[in-house]
């Protein structure tokens, strides 16, 4: 009966107990199945069919789930954990970019009040894998920060790569700055308004850093933590210290918020074999 509700509604009342605001589930009642999310006492029908951003679609249930919430405008503050090649970096990009306050969104959600932001920041924290000191490095802040980011470069180009439209709308949006790399040295005394804030490699954050980052958020931003707290890259920090870690904790069962675990990798056979390493 509640799949039924579901399947008609999108939304069904049916309390579960012990689960938490935004937590998702699978459904299953007989040959019937529902992934969903959870929030006071109701179910809301997550369909992964038809689910896309910036032309990505989810792979598997639990990034289904990471991009439900990524762009759901109600949830305020994102927290994703999974090894790597999991889709981390990719979905988070992806939705804020289908998210970004043009005329052609407007007009495409004329009854969305909000979620529409007008810049994306990029940022992570600078460490080398291992916590090596590569030593000084010329150049502007800029050409001091490019080194280390290797990967989101790697996404944005595999987003570009999905079609003409989105390599048009990436370019663009760098060269207008709305998409920008931000060095979190800098970032405290800002006052962020409108913008989704990515922060990539979060587990290499201490709980204070982050405290600091999310206490920047002005009206109308959304922040987003991803990492593996199995790949920490300082000697100070464990998979229970980390900043990722103790947000993931503190922030359980607030209804702005919502964390996401991916499992499943899905960048290739050989990046899932490094996971048993």
């Amino acid at each position: 009966q509640v799949l039924d509700c579901l399947y008609k509604n999108l939304q069904a009342e049916f309390l579960i107990k012990g689960a938490e605001a935004n937590q998702n589930f699978i459904l299953k009642c007989g040959s019937k199945t529902a992934p969903v999310r959870y929030l006071n006492g109701c179910v809301y029908f997550i369909k992964k069919d038809g689910m896309f951003a910036f032309s990505i679609k989810p792979k598997n249930a639990e990034q289904a789930f990471a991009m439900e919430a990524l762009l759901n405008p109600e949830i305020q503050l994102v927290t994703i954990q999974g090894s790597a090649g999991t889709g981390k970096t990719l979905l988070s990009l992806a939705s804020a970019f289908e998210q970004i306050k043009t005329k052609k969104n407007i007009e495409k959600n004329p009854d969305r009040p909000t979620g529409f932001y007008k810049k994306i920041y990029y940022s992570r924290k600078i460490v080398s894998v291992g916590d090596k000191d590569l030593g000084f490095l010329p150049g502007d802040a800029k050409n001091k920060v490019d080194p280390y980011m290797g990967g989101m470069n790697d996404n944005i180009e595999c987003l570009k790569d999905v079609s003409a439209r989105n390599s048009e709308a990436i370019d663009k949006a760098i060269l207008n700055e709305v998409f920008k790399v931000e060095i979190l040295n800098y970032i405290r005394g800002r006052s962020i308004n409108n913008v989704i804030f990515i922060i990539d490699e979060a587990q290499n954050l201490t709980s204070h850093d982050i405290k600091t980052i999310i206490s920047r958020a002005g009206e109308g931003t959304k922040i987003i933590l991803i990492g593996d707290i199995h790949q920490i890259d300082l000697k100070n920090l464990d998979k229970w210290s980390n900043g990722l870690s103790h947000t993931i904790v503190k922030i359980r069962n607030h209804k702005r918020c919502a964390h996401i675990r991916l499992v499943k990798g899905e960048r290739s056979e050989l990046a899932d074999m490094a996971n048993l390493l």
